[in-house]
């Protein structure tokens, strides 16, 4: 052999000797497996000569084989890491060696990338991929401040528009979804600047608040004063969109000061649905949004949560009469006052909100606050 191949068969013989070893392959019976001779062997494993094509073929049929055994062997996960880890390095070798312009005969390369191939399981002549590390975050900025800056003294922070972009060590970048962030409530009495955090970092953005007039005052004082009673709104759920109805119109409660609540923003506190409800029933005033599917789970379901929260409050009525407050959205009609009044509720009063007409929730906040 010339240089050239000598170093082709090096790197032939170092392939094999490290297939034997890796699979712990008893070399007696794989001379005797393969057909060849000790003194063979020796002189393909050092590099000195490579092997006839039948032997060659037979060396890549027994290496398939003990790959196969090892698939059922206990060690077979330890074992497909040492391999590949190895076979990186192999084919480093073989790429480090190709890339020298060293001239290869087409019968070496072919006995190079049968091992390579029986190697790396299977046919797949391609080096494993280092594992990524995943990219840290490195800063947040706001790409667009919220629509609304500028508040009144007793409003809520508005995050409309608010738009939050994180850079990574990677330089990539990514917006994050306003459910992702911690944003500092609003100081309703002076202008500031309003913190966001996410996963550590810090950003910051500029309110202003309008200095209270008489007016204002009245309002904030109506506001302290609401903050002194609490709500439960419980309800009968239909759909996604009902529900996010009925979450509207508490936050729209909580907007005037009332410290009021419902299932969605209790379930964290008290995943227990009798503990949520009898603490729910704890608080100054309950207000029940009456709907046909809450009459058909009052009156027809076996212990459903409506039906054991319902026969509380029906059986609390006459001791707490204003207490209880029920509602419904809609606009009055006799026949939709027959849908939805439970049995046991009789000829209770309730205040139907026509899509909160304001004298209708004006006559609503004075039960609340009678």
């Amino acid at each position: 052999m010339d240089e050239n191949q000598k170093k082709w068969a090096k790197v032939y013989g170092s392939l094999l000797k490290e297939i034997i070893r890796l699979y712990a392959i008893d070399r007696p019976e794989f001379i005797k497996e393969i057909r060849a001779t000790d003194n063979s062997l020796l002189q393909w494993l050092s590099g000195s000569r490579l092997p006839p094509d039948i032997l060659h073929n037979n060396i890549c049929n027994i290496v398939k084989k003990h790959i196969s055994d090892q698939k059922n062997n206990a060690r077979n996960n330890i074992m497909t890491k040492i391999i590949k880890d190895n076979f990186n390095d192999l084919y480093k070798n073989f790429v480090e060696i190709n890339s020298n312009d060293i001239a290869l005969d087409n019968k070496m390369g072919e006995y190079i990338s049968d091992l390579l191939i029986v190697c790396h399981f299977n046919g797949k002549l391609t080096p494993q991929e280092p594992t990524k590390v995943p990219p840290t975050l490195t800063n947040i900025a706001i790409t667009a401040p919220p629509t609304k800056t500028e508040y009144d003294i007793g409003n809520t922070l508005d995050r409309t528009g608010l738009v939050v972009t994180a850079t990574y060590s990677d330089d990539s970048a990514k917006e994050i979804g306003i459910s992702e962030l911690t944003i500092s409530k609003l100081d309703s009495s002076t202008a500031g600047n309003k913190t966001i955090t996410y996963n550590g970092k810090i950003t910051e953005f500029t309110v202003t608040v309008n200095p209270a007039d008489s007016g204002t005052r009245t309002c904030i004082d109506t506001f302290e004063k609401n903050k002194k009673i609490s709500i439960f709104v419980t309800y009968a759920f239909e759909s996604d969109e009902y529900k996010k109805r009925v979450i509207d119109f508490t936050r729209k409660l909580r907007e005037m000061g009332f410290d009021a609540t419902m299932d969605e923003f209790m379930k964290r506190e008290h995943p227990n649905i009798d503990d949520m409800m009898i603490e729910g029933l704890k608080r100054d005033k309950v207000i029940v949004i009456l709907s046909e599917k809450y009459k058909e789970k009052a009156d027809n379901s076996k212990n459903s949560g409506v039906k054991i929260e319902f026969r509380m409050i029906t059986n609390d009525l006459d001791e707490n009469n204003k207490k209880y407050i029920f509602i419904n959205f809609d606009f009055f009609s006799e026949e939709l006052s027959k849908k939805i009044t439970p049995k046991l509720l009789g000829k209770r009063y309730i205040i139907f909100l026509e899509n909160y007409k304001k004298s209708k929730f004006d006559e609503l906040i004075t039960c609340i606050k009678d």
